[in-house]
């Protein structure tokens, strides 16, 4: 049977995907309260964990939303991008393997039609153009030979697949110790970065995003870091990212840079500073909107000068930009807007 990808940015937003495990109500609440003040004119279907139902009906109340519970011990992410593919049809295709991420049974609890294709992805690492679907090159690698026809056979048979992943090399995560106001405290670089990855960021939602036609932003830390007056960081993996604009531009897209600046987030009491990216890439299209994340308030107040020159781009590029707030929290847990929210149907 010939199936096809719901397009990632092409028609409007009908319906959305939230998931609320207890552990992100309690920690994560202002970003979803954010997201869901400012969110796309959709309609909502959010699953959550029976002990956290109460609290989240309360944040929908006067909306119009299918609230499912699921079992406490039910194994949920609040990235809800990950845990499956959709089809043009409203099937959803799920990996045969999730890895470490805890997004099992999102899809069977939706009561949707769902079948199980034989290979290793997650949804941020699959962008789905108008004719072409972008995969990062670490589901291929994990799902072995094969990975591209399997794709086309159980996945999308219609669209070009390109495997987008970095010719220059990865470093691992890594830690090292320095002095911070006179203490010795702990660094961490290349936060989450695994042996054997291909990719700058593990996902490619993190740092290239769909406009539409052949068109996509690539995330660039020098511009950032231009903007925020400094000059770049050694580790901002700035040859990667230019590399993979590279690639794109090679197989005929048009490619725009964007700042994409390389921060940190502070644990004082660890004595322990990670380096981690405030991804305005990982934004939410429909129509001509943009959902665009905001960095730049209380302890970054900086970064309003990246989120303004990303407003700006997106506005060039003939898009309405609608801010959600407070979205440092998630991005230091390496997600954002378009890892926080799954588009089930797009007109």
């Amino acid at each position: 049977m010939e199936r096809t990808l719901l397009p990632g940015s092409s028609g409007s937003i009908e319906r959305l995907l939230l998931v609320c495990p207890a552990f992100a109500v309690r920690d994560f609440s202002l970003s979803f309260l954010n997201f869901i003040a400012r969110r796309p004119p959709a309609q909502l279907t959010v699953v959550v964990h029976e002990s956290a139902a109460a609290t989240v009906r309360s944040w929908l109340a006067g909306l119009e939303a299918t609230i499912i519970e699921a079992p406490d011990d039910a194994s949920l992410s609040m990235w809800a991008q990950d845990a499956f593919l959709v089809t043009e049809s409203g099937l959803l295709v799920k990996p045969e393997t999730y890895g470490d991420v805890q997004d099992q049974v999102i899809a069977d609890i939706l009561g949707l039609p769902t079948v199980t294709a034989p290979l290793q992805f997650q949804g941020g690492n699959v962008l789905a153009g108008d004719d072409f679907v972008l995969v990062g090159a670490d589901c291929a690698r994990k799902s072995g030979a094969g990975f591209c026809d399997a794709f086309r056979r159980h996945i999308d048979s219609r669209r070009e697949i390109h495997v987008l992943g970095s010719r220059v090399p990865i470093p691992l995560q890594s830690e090292r110790t320095g002095i911070l106001d006179g203490v010795k405290w702990r660094e961490i670089r290349y936060y989450k970065s695994l042996k054997g990855t291909e990719q700058p960021i593990f996902h490619l939602d993190l740092f290239v995003t769909l406009l539409g036609g052949r068109r996509l932003l690539v995330g660039d830390p020098a511009l950032a870091a231009t903007l925020l007056g400094h000059d770049p960081y050694p580790h901002a993996l700035q040859e990667a990212f230019d590399d993979t604009a590279e690639q794109l531009r090679d197989l005929g897209f048009e490619v725009t840079r964007n700042p994409l600046p390389l921060v940190y987030m502070d644990e004082p009491e660890e004595r322990l500073r990670t380096w981690y990216f405030a991804s305005s890439n990982n934004a939410l299209v429909s129509g001509k909107t943009v959902w665009l994340p905001k960095f730049g308030y209380a302890g970054w107040a900086t970064l309003a000068a990246t989120d303004e020159a990303n407003s700006q781009i997106w506005t060039e590029l003939g898009f309405n930009v609608v801010y959600i707030d407070g979205c440092r929290a998630l991005a230091e847990n390496l997600g954002g807007i378009h890892c926080l929210a799954k588009c089930l149907e797009r007109s």
